[in-house]
């Protein structure tokens, strides 16, 4: 994947080129503001180029998780710098709308076509692996992109047809809401990941069933589920069991692993087995000075 975000790079920055050329001979807003998106899917590209890099990085002392989360801080950055292009966008195309210049459709068009060509074969080259949010926030840049050249294309045949000045600021506009909609969705995804939200889709309750339907198990409590990054999810908890044997109790942990697993894609679990005398709290809790609990046996 890294190859591909290198060739993708590359490919961009030539059409990055044409476009700002193209923008500034035919005085196209639509084309300039499409220009100034490719430039943000440059920064995300080479974020993305970045951010993978570091999650192969072997996990340390210092850094216990590894790198992954660095892919969600390039997302979430990726994200934020599309909403500032997309802002930049309208306040220019609503003057424009109030004041429509001269624009060069024909000029408009081919550039417009070229820039849609490149940015297909970019998006062919980045089709794989969009489970990963870091590299889905650098698609994302190259979709609304995509999505932009074709808005160009439709103004600058318009304005072909009909000298319609005004067409080239409104495809601009919708250039922007393309770019703020995906945006947001970004960072929503990337802020519950830091916040260590509960992964979006899963079903705690089924998650808490399954575990009660391990044989066994008589109560679950202090459970915890994040995401580390959106494919690799954690889960920690207390699980009260029966007075049972080492060995038992080892069977139990790795029937209620591969369930977690298998059922709900928890891969990354801190299980605390407890039989008498525990006394346990509500199922979720609150973090403070009374509710820390350590000496926690770790079942992967």
């Amino acid at each position: 994947m890294i190859n591909r975000l290198r060739l993708a790079f590359t490919v961009t920055l030539v059409i990055l080129i044409v476009e700002v050329a193209g923008g500034l001979l035919s005085n196209s807003l639509a084309l300039l503001s499409d220009a100034g998106h490719v430039f943000t899917d440059l920064v995300a590209l080479g974020l993305s180029w970045y951010g993978l890099k570091q999650t192969q990085r072997p996990a340390s002392f210092r850094m216990t998780y590894g790198y992954h989360r660095v892919g969600i801080f390039v997302a979430l950055v990726n994200a934020a710098t599309l909403i500032a292009i997309a802002l930049v966008i309208l306040t220019e195309a609503f003057r424009r709308l109030a004041q429509p210049n001269p624009v060069e459709g024909g000029l408009m068009l081919v550039v417009a076509a070229v820039g849609l060509m490149v940015n297909l074969l970019v998006l062919f080259v980045l089709r794989g692996n969009l489970g990963n949010l870091n590299v889905q926030s650098a698609f994302l840049h190259v979709v609304g992109d995509t999505l932009g050249s074709v808005a160009v294309i439709a103004g600058g045949t318009t304005i072909l047809l009909t000298g319609w000045y005004w067409v080239d600021p409104f495809a601009s506009i919708m250039i922007a809401g393309i770019i703020a909609f995906g945006s947001l969705r970004i960072i929503r995804e990337s802020v519950n990941v830091l916040l260590e939200a509960t992964p979006g889709g899963l079903d705690v309750s089924a998650v808490v069933r399954s575990m009660y339907g391990i044989p066994g198990i008589k109560d679950v409590h202090d459970l915890h589920i994040w995401a580390i990054t959106p494919e690799i999810r954690a889960l920690s908890c207390h699980v009260a069991v029966e007075d049972i044997t080492v060995h038992q109790g080892a069977a139990l942990l790795s029937g209620l692993n591969k369930t977690l697993e298998e059922q709900f894609s928890i891969g990354h679990t801190t299980i605390q087995l407890e039989c008498e005398g525990f006394n346990p709290n509500e199922l979720y809790c609150s973090l403070g000075p009374e509710g820390q609990h350590h000496a926690q046996v770790h079942a992967h």
